[in-house]
């Protein structure tokens, strides 16, 4: 009897091993698969173009262009398992960098930031109101909600609409392209994405010509930069600035805005108008 019981328990500790080891071996496994981020597969033979064009304003004058895309990178990105999210290890900085940094979007790049340059250059911009452009072309391209999937820039820019995450993704890249400490900013609590850009305080700022932070901008609608979005109104001050590991970074470049403190300004003497106009409508 005693015997059979020891057979038993026998039976129970090798059946607890062999499954052990089956967990132990699927998780090494799963450890040595490599980790796949979403990208972009195009068809060398496909030769197919679409014209984009630009039209917006900015510093009361009218931005317009007619720029030529391959439509390859596009119907690659909309391809079926382009997009895929990884199931274990993702690391949301790499994720979004390959999704605004997809080497099929070279071309889009280039010929969207060898317009936007001559243009600055044409016009005599600084490097902040270069920035300025870039954030107004992408804030005017129509919003709208264009499914759960996070979009490459290519499509957005191709389709003219997007949404929060995939606007603010194309406008980090842009920034991110031109030399910009760029990435995105996710707000969990509101379920909402932002742009941002590595700021420094200019000559009346708190910290003259020195690399502080981020700040953020909205790219759903028109507004300043470091302007608060409407879905983050009331909230606590300054929650347009973020440090670093608060951005999901999508480039790493040295150039930052340094024109925050003139936003500042002009949104605190706006804030004071609005506020004297509602307690002037209150009286009455």
């Amino acid at each position: 009897m005693i015997r059979i019981q020891q057979m038993k328990i026998l039976k129970k500790l090798l059946a607890a091993v062999l499954i052990f080891g089956m967990i132990i071996s699927s998780a090494v496994s799963v450890g040595a698969m490599p980790t796949v981020y979403p990208s972009i597969t195009s068809d060398p033979g496909d030769t197919s173009t679409q014209v984009v064009e630009i039209d917006f304003p900015f510093k009361g004058e009218t931005v317009s262009a007619e720029i030529i895309l391959g439509l390859a990178p596009y119907y690659g990105a909309k391809h079926e398992g382009s997009k895929s999210t990884p199931l274990f290890g993702c690391s949301p900085e790499k994720y979004y960098a390959a999704v605004a940094q997809d080497p099929a979007q070279d071309e889009m790049y280039a010929k969207l930031l060898g317009f936007f340059t001559w243009y600055a250059e044409s016009h005599g911009l600084t490097g902040d109101e270069y920035v300025e452009l870039l954030t107004t072309y992408v804030q005017n391209i129509p919003y709208k909600t264009v499914g759960a999937e996070v979009n490459f820039p290519i499509e957005t820019v191709i389709e003219d609409q997007g949404d929060c995450d995939d606007k603010s993704i194309l406008l980090a890249g842009l920034l991110a392209r031109s030399g910009y400490a760029a990435g995105v900013v996710v707000l969990s609590e509101e379920n909402h994405m932002t742009a941002a850009v590595k700021t420094k305080e200019g000559e009346s700022g708190r910290s003259k010509n020195q690399i502080s932070e981020y700040i953020l901008i909205e790219t759903t609608r028109f507004a300043y930069i470091g302007e608060d979005s409407a879905l983050i109104r009331n909230r606590n001050k300054n929650r347009t600035r973020v440090r670093e590991e608060g951005v999901i970074l999508v480039g790493g470049g040295a150039a930052a805005y340094s024109a925050s403190w003139q936003i500042d300004t002009i949104l605190e003497e706006r804030g004071q108008i609005v506020s004297a106009i509602e307690a002037r409508w209150v009286r009455r």
